[in-house]
């Protein structure tokens, strides 16, 4: 029994008592609970492994990684879908079609198709002037507008012809024939002496003789000459205009190019 009367139990033999620990006991601390030496070892090992695992991805996350182990902040601002899909901000997108847009083009390309067909039927209506056949015509149409006895020159014009016609007193006038036939007798052209007639039953000759020495093209124009039978213009495909000289029997006497 012990000094506080407080009932004790005695101890087995081969037990020890043990020993006393002082409460106040400044020379004993708790024990500090230090870090392994060897996690660092196992965090680059495994850092190593994961970037052998994913690759490029691996290298660049690393790389990324500031001195303190961090991934640096990038500001919101500064990533954008645009960004992220690879594609270049200042690259210029050219804006979408509107309705006015598509009628505009269309409309340029109804007045560029009504342009060449204008073109085309103008060459046609020239080379149609032209021929043999309109000549005779519109020598035709103005000797009688002007009560006349032949013609001494034809020629092409915009509007249709020019003829100059031969009158009873050996005098002749211009007389314009338009293209759908009306006649204007033009009594302020006159010429007190006439020219010699075309023979209007040669002329289907005589442009062929012409362009024959100038090359192909159309015929402008058939006056006669007292030097030279017949003056013939040709107006050539390839450009410019040729003053062909045909003696009466339709040889060539000149050929003068532009």
């Amino acid at each position: 029994m012990n000094s506080d009367e407080t009932p004790t139990t005695p101890l087995p033999d081969d037990v020890l008592p043990p020993e006393p620990t002082p409460a106040g006991d400044p020379e004993r601390v708790a024990p500090t609970r230090t870090r392994p030496a060897a996690r660092p070892l196992l965090i680059g090992a495994a850092t190593g492994v994961a970037v052998l695992l994913v690759g490029g991805v691996g290298i660049g996350a690393i790389a990324a990684l500031n001195d303190r182990g961090t991934f640096p902040a990038v500001p919101a601002a500064e990533v954008s879908d645009v960004d992220a899909a690879g594609v270049d901000p200042t690259a210029d997108t050219p804006p979408a079609d509107t309705a006015a847009d598509a009628e505009r083009r269309a409309q340029q390309e109804r007045e560029r198709q009504a342009q060449e067909e204008a073109a085309r039927q103008a060459a046609e209506a020239q080379d149609a002037a032209s021929g043999s056949a309109a000549l005779v015509v519109a020598i035709d149409l103005a000797v009688t507008a002007a009560q006349g006895t032949g013609a001494s020159s034809v020629e092409l014009e915009s509007y249709g012809w020019s003829v100059d016609v031969i009158l009873p007193d050996g005098s002749e006038v211009d007389v314009r024939v338009a293209r759908d036939g009306t006649t204007t007798v033009r009594a302020d052209h006159r010429d007190d002496e006439a020219d010699p007639p075309i023979d209007t039953a040669r002329i289907d000759d005589i442009v062929a003789a012409a362009i024959g020495a100038a090359g192909p093209g159309i015929v402008t124009s058939i006056e006669t000459d007292d030097g030279t039978r017949y003056d013939v213009t040709v107006a050539r495909e390839a450009g410019g205009q040729v003053e062909v000289e045909l003696a009466a029997d339709l040889t060539v006497i000149a050929v003068d190019r532009d």
